[in-house]
């Protein structure tokens, strides 16, 4: 049997990280690059999406572009109100990233992952996608501490 890529990884933290991942974008990732991100086979990110599609309360949509095999998480039809729109969420990604220089690791993450989790109450796929892919579109970088316009 080969060595494993990380030996100090549980296979609970990659589970819960991979499904995280597909829950909060809402996009498809691609079996390499899944594997690759959570350091381990295709092999095991495989078994992991069966085990996802089985054990919650979500569907696993599944197919190929070409020969590159992607995941999804299926939408539920009925999903909770949210208080916030797409726009809001991108006003708040803009926010966060102009003071994030100046919060501690570890609110930052909290705001992270409060952001993450409210796009992902968003109903519509492209919108919650969309919500993340705006601040790279917005032009700032990160530079030493500073948000620079480019």
């Amino acid at each position: 049997m080969p060595s494993k890529k990380n030996q100090h990884a549980k296979p609970t933290q990659k589970a819960v990280t991979l499904f995280c991942q597909l829950m909060y974008t809402g996009k498809r990732h691609y079996l390499i690059d899944l594997a690759r991100e959570l350091d381990c086979s295709k092999q095991t990110i495989i078994r992991m999406m069966e085990d996802i599609d089985r054990s919650y309360s979500v569907r696993v949509k599944k197919g190929k572009d070409g020969k590159r095999s992607w995941y999804q998480i299926q939408t539920p039809k009925s999903r909770p109100k949210v208080a916030l729109s797409e726009e809001e969420i991108n006003h708040l990604l803009l926010c966060k990233e102009m003071v994030r220089h100046l919060l501690p690791k570890e609110l930052s993450k909290e705001v992270d992952e409060t952001i993450h989790k409210t796009a992902a109450m968003l109903p519509d796929l492209d919108k919650r996608a969309g919500a993340f892919e705006s601040l790279a579109r917005s032009g700032f970088r990160k530079l030493d501490h500073e948000l620079r316009w480019t």
